[in-house]
């Protein structure tokens, strides 16, 4: 039972759009853009309301309403603030927790850079990381890595073993 995969109680509700609880903790999602459009959306109280929305390339994805935040991440990262330029381009979308409306809550945004690709090579990275010999140097070279590759989860994760295993080894001295 410990390694069953969780799930968020929205992703039973079936909604029309993706949202923050689409992602598992910590994942990020590169998707294609087809399209993006105005068109009513009604809420889960019935209200109906104009909203801009991302269609995507990728089969099973359902479309993403855009707010204001991410429609400017995505004119910025890809050079144009012109919607119908915006097809075929790719984003990263990732969970952030935001305070909206007096609340704090998890929302989807998008990462402020083109992804690579889906198939970001971290060797390299990597190989940087594990050759740091003190917490101070691990961060200079952590924060010299790319934006993505400082977002992918294994870079993360091994970066945060090496600071623990370096802040160990710094104490013992």
């Amino acid at each position: 039972m410990a390694n069953e995969p969780l799930t968020h109680w929205k992703k039973l509700t079936n909604p029309n759009y993706i949202g923050a609880y689409t992602l598992d903790p910590g994942q990020d999602m590169i998707l294609t853009i087809r399209n993006c459009i105005r068109e009513t959306v009604t809420g889960e109280a019935g209200k109906k309301e104009e909203c801009t929305i991302l269609y995507f390339m990728e089969a099973g994805i359902k479309p993403m309403i855009l707010n204001k935040t991410n429609a400017k991440t995505i004119a910025k990262i890809h050079g144009t603030p012109y919607i119908q330029q915006w097809a075929g381009k790719q984003i990263q979308i990732y969970s952030k927790q935001v305070d909206a409306f007096g609340t704090t809550t998890d929302a989807l945004r998008v990462r402020d850079f083109v992804p690579q690709s889906k198939q970001l090579d971290i060797t390299d990275a990597l190989f940087k990381l594990e050759s740091c010999e003190t917490v101070d140097e691990l961060k200079d070279v952590f924060l010299k890595l790319s934006k993505a590759e400082q977002s992918h989860k294994d870079v993360k994760a091994r970066t945060e073993e090496l600071k623990e295993a370096l802040t160990a080894k710094a104490t013992q001295l």
